[in-house]
């Protein structure tokens, strides 16, 4: 049974040897601080390490237990606390006293169940009195805390009635994994090629086999093969038929692009008819109505918006329920509320808005020399003022504490004024990205379905709906070329000072929206704090801000030598220790960095060689030699797990 009092849920990595030759086990790593009174659980505050340290999607490990708790202990000291007070660390083998025992769903990895509980406890209240479809499906599960365990299942499809599970079907693939390889293969990240995707209607003529998705198939191989063959395809012709060619249409694009835009739409409709297998057969399985059941998806692949809205169209959901952090950042949100339904199995708990992150120290923001030096006037909230700043130009937007997850949602913001489509382009350029690149549109709650078909509430910028047909050339900064957008509502409970921008926006524009997209430059981590912010505007030559809620006008015309975003305030734990005390002398033997790595990503094989002598590093290297020419045998099956089979093979190969 779990005390009462504080608990920190970790999703970090600590090894020394990780460190040292900079191998990563753990992305977008998190911390989020938590206190249980009875049933009551409370989220106290979020802490994106990416955000803190400047590394975009943090991945570095500790060097230490005690760097670890160096670091957490200033954090905790926003709050008055030290680790001393902390009944409890969850999620980091050897950091603390934690144990995870599985008590819930076997045979899938703790990283799954932590994305699963990430959704189905995001209200207590719909977990205990409804019924919901849930899904996970990334990339891959981490394997810090099951580091010994092939797991044959990697990922999730179940179904929850009131609170009981009534259906498990644990899943040998995802999705996720083909957008993985297509990021290999491109060279562009998820987001990215979604963007390219959607941004012309070039289309290959190839069709999908639907014998793919049959049982007798292994669907990852038979997918990934697929999917292989044809993007060469693509890529080797030099006339690749193509839907729609309307007149110049594809000028502004490269034949790269255009060729990747083809190839994802082809990944795309492959991963529709992969979840299209998976649910009917769950729904057929557990006797499911969909109407009667909220879905539930978790895992990176769950901002892959056109898909959430392809599903609750298609199948008839009632609601959605997923929370803003979807991705790896929402791990150790997971995992606490996991360990609090294992221990006490009544708990009450609701997230209610994505705002949790770090708040604004606006006091603090006040007395540097880099606001000092370039405020030129301070002036309270006028909704009016703030309106006709939107139409003048991009405004920056400070409000409160920061959004949990990778997307910003009006705390973070960068808003522009969606009637012009120069709109697009300035924000582009600012953010040094690519000129198709679609903005977001955040808008007013009840007038959503005025304006996009078929849509409803999408509070954490995870659905795409299809702007109407007569309001298209009202809003071109916010569709895609396809006339799809990328939809976040607002309601008056969720942001009352953003909700009442809109409606004054409205009001005087006659539209319920506003353009908004990440305070962040290219390859920068969203920007947490006012310095960070100022920073960025003077570099961009934005003249205005606001800090929750007061007008901040700044001097552009006086000379900023800064070229560069600010360092963060925890940037100084990214030093990795270059003097190699205990990779060296596996570089001396020979061995390289993808070898060494193996006894980071599988710390057991210290009991299998004997590291302190020539002869145990060089079994060790012959070992990792082989396992290196073995990669891709098992490609179905996350990294881990390959060489965790690799490396049964190789000791049935010594027996013999």
């Amino acid at each position: 049974m779990l005390l009462d009092g504080f608990y920190l849920s970790a999703y970090i990595h600590i090894d020394s040897l990780s460190n040292e030759i900079g191998w990563w086990h753990r992305h977008d790593q998190n911390i989020s601080l938590w206190k249980l009174e009875g049933e009551s659980v409370k989220l106290v505050e979020y802490w994106e390490l990416e955000r803190l340290t400047g590394q975009k999607q943090h991945y570095q490990s500790f060097a230490s237990v005690n760097d670890a708790k160096e670091f957490i202990s200033k954090l905790l000291v926003t709050h008055n606390l030290c680790l001393d007070d902390i009944v409890e660390i969850i999620g980091c083998p050897g950091f603390g006293n934690w144990i995870y025992e599985n008590n819930f769903i076997k045979d899938v990895p703790y990283h799954t169940l932590c994305h699963l509980f990430s959704g189905l406890f995001l209200d207590s209240d719909k977990f205990n009195n409804e019924n919901i479809v849930a899904l996970v499906l990334d990339g891959g599960p981490d394997r810090v805390v099951d580091n010994e365990i092939p797991f044959e299942y990697e990922y999730l499809a179940c179904y929850f009635e009131k609170g009981k599970i009534k259906s498990v079907m644990p899943l040998r693939f995802s999705p996720g994994r083909l957008w993985f390889n297509a990021r290999e293969k491109f060279g562009l990240r998820e987001g990215s090629l979604m963007a390219l995707q959607t941004a012309m209607d070039a289309r290959s003529t190839i069709k999908v086999p639907k014998i793919l998705f049959e049982e007798s198939h292994d669907v990852y191989e038979s997918a990934i093969s697929f999917l292989n063959e044809s993007w060469d395809k693509i890529f080797e012709s030099d006339n690749v038929t193509v839907a729609r060619i309307n007149g110049d249409f594809f000028k502004d694009f490269s034949e790269r692009e255009v060729k990747i835009s083809m190839c994802i739409k082809l990944l795309d409709e492959v991963c529709t008819m992969m979840l299209d297998a998976i649910i009917s057969k769950l729904l057929k399985t557990a006797s499911i109505d969909p109407r009667k059941s909220i879905l539930s998806i978790t895992g990176g692949f769950a901002l892959n918006c056109p898909t959430n809205s392809y599903l609750m169209e298609k199948y008839g959901f009632k609601e959605f329920c997923s929370p803003p952090c979807v991705n790896d950042s929402g791990i150790s949100f997971g995992a606490a509320l996991m360990e609090f339904y294992s221990n006490r199995k009544k708990i009450r708990f609701s997230l209610n808005s994505s705002y949790h992150g770090p708040i604004l120290n606006v006091t603090q923001a006040r007395s540097s020399e880099l606001f000092k030096s370039f405020v030129v006037d301070e002036s309270n909230l006028n909704f009016s003022q703030v309106v006709d700043d939107i139409k003048s130009g991009p405004i920056i937007w400070l409000q409160g504490r920061s959004e949990i997850g990778p997307r910003a949602l009006g705390h973070r913001s960068i808003l522009v004024d969606p009637r012009f489509i120069h709109g697009k382009y300035i924000l582009n350029y600012i953010k040094q990205r690519e000129w198709w690149r679609p903005v977001a549109p955040i808008v007013l709650q009840e007038d959503v379905c005025d304006w996009f078909y078929d849509a409803y509430p999408s509070p954490y910028m995870l659905h795409t709906f299809k702007v109407k047909e007569e309001k298209c050339d009202l809003v071109p900064v916010i569709k895609h070329l396809n006339d799809t957008a990328r939809v976040q509502t607002m309601s008056e409970q969720q942001n009352h000072l953003l909700y009442q921008v809109l409606h004054m926006f409205k009001q005087v524009t006659g539209i319920p929206i506003v353009g908004n997209t990440s305070l962040n430059d290219k390859g920068e981590p969203i920007i947490e704090t006012v310095e960070q912010a100022i920073n960025f505007a003077l570099r961009k030559d934005i003249n205005v801000l606001y800090m929750d809620g007061t007008r901040i006008k700044l001097d552009l015309n006086r000379h900023y030598t800064e070229s560069r975003p600010l360092a963060r305030e925890y940037c100084e734990i990214l030093g990795i220790a270059n003097n190699y005390k205990i990779a060296q002398r596996f570089y001396d033997a020979g061995a390289s960095r993808e070898v060494i790595s193996l006894l980071c990503r599988m710390p057991f094989l210290k009991r299998y060689f004997d590291l302190n002598t020539v002869e145990g590093v060089g079994k060790f290297i012959q070992f990792g030699m082989f396992a290196e020419r073995s990669r891709r045998k098992y490609i179905a099956t996350s990294a881990h797990t390959e060489y965790l089979k690799i490396f049964n093979e190789w000791k049935l190969k010594l027996e013999d």
